[in-house]
């Protein structure tokens, strides 16, 4: 009797699990066979086969990386000792700055003032990087600033559908504060699933764009992966982002491994202004899908960027570097290779950076300070 107690607790225990990762709301949405029929319209081979979306044939997540040094410059921890500093955002008026700002909010969340618009982008404004509001990987300081503060949005960009970049606490603020919405194919679902209707929602596949009074934000390919489930996988797009109008233009890497894709856009799209470059959370175990920070200068050069600032750092720990060692590599890159070709900007979290022809707010290596 004891054994079959233990054998129907066990068997209970999973079918528990599987109705949670089915049910539970905020795992997010479900991509249906006949949404697959419909990317694959939009697609080709080279990056959707077998009904999942791919890097291409042979490439695997954990690929131990060859060639990439993981030297380490910083003897901190993991986690910051210090409270970080935060900087109040700028966000009150559309008047006056006729020219492009940038605010970083911590790890990849970033808004951006351009053309008269304020673009979120794959905001995640909470304590925990997780599909709960109450545990999860904790962020290193305070939020610089909350949803409620935040200027209403004519858009809000994710450039893919990991938990560290789409946040459904972040997104259910965000909902009655938002013109329009730009995913990836396949991330739809999981802000329809949150109540946002499909005509607030522009879906895009690689090389697609979609343009807002003068404002054009093009999906560009990555080297990365999606899922929420255990189940899911691939089964959405991932990508990284173009925002362009007359006057400037804007590159984000979104989450991706070095790869010749950089060049490609760089074809298509010319030089950039700015290039806001993932830079944490890399090993050697998964190269293939996070580009170590000597990479993300050499992708900005590739791209042509005059301005490169690092992001997906300063937050949260999600690997196994010191907190501030991607900055450290970024920065000894920039200094030792690429001085003088780019500049770079290292604003504190929530600092707002204004950017003209004529030059751009002066940032400190501010790090250094601070265990």
């Amino acid at each position: 009797m004891i054994v079959l107690a233990f054998i129907a607790i066990f068997i209970g225990l999973i079918v528990i699990s599987i109705l949670f990762i089915l049910l539970y709301p905020g795992l997010g949405g479900r991509v249906s066979r006949s949404d697959k029929d419909a990317y694959q319209k939009r697609t080709d081979e080279s990056f959707f086969r077998n009904r999942k979306f791919s890097n291409g044939e042979g490439f695997a997540v954990m690929t131990r990386s060859r060639g990439v040094s993981n030297t380490r410059f910083s003897n901190k921890k993991r986690r910051p000792k210090d409270v970080l500093p935060i900087v109040k955002p700028l966000l009150s008026e559309r008047n006056g700055y006729d020219d492009f700002s940038y605010t970083w909010l911590g790890h990849s969340s970033f808004l951006v003032r351009m053309h008269e618009k304020f673009i979120l982008v794959d905001p995640i404004l909470q304590k925990h990087s997780s599909p709960f509001s109450w545990i999860g990987p904790t962020r290193f300081s305070k939020v610089p600033v909350s949803v409620e503060e935040l200027p209403h949005l004519d858009l809000v960009i994710y450039s893919h559908d990991h938990f560290d970049h789409l946040d459904f606490h972040t997104l259910k603020k965000l909902k009655d504060k938002t013109d329009q919405f730009v995913v990836p194919l396949g991330v739809e679902r999981h802000l329809i699933s949150r109540g946002i209707k499909k005509e607030r929602i522009k879906v895009l596949s690689w090389w697609e764009e979609y343009t807002s009074g003068g404002l054009t934000v093009a999906c560009a390919p990555t080297q990365h992966f999606s899922g929420r489930r255990l189940f899911d996988a691939n089964d959405t797009l991932w990508s990284s982002v173009v925002l362009k109008d007359e006057h400037y233009q804007v590159y984000y890497s979104g989450d991706g491994g070095m790869n010749n894709r950089f060049k490609e856009i760089h074809d298509r799209y010319g030089d950039f202004d700015l290039a806001i470059m993932e830079c944490g959370q890399y090993s050697p175990s998964w190269a293939g899908v996070h580009m170590f920070p000597e990479e993300a200068v050499e992708a900005a050069d590739q791209l042509g960027a005059v301005y490169v600032t690092p992001v997906h750092w300063g937050a949260f720990v999600l690997s196994d570097h010191p907190w501030d060692d991607s900055a450290e590599r970024f920065t000894r890159e920039y200094e030792g290779k690429h001085a003088d070709t780019l500049h770079l900007l290292t604003p504190k979290i929530g600092e707002t950076i204004f950017i003209n022809k004529e030059g751009v707010t002066e940032t400190t290596r501010w790090w250094r300070e601070y265990n």
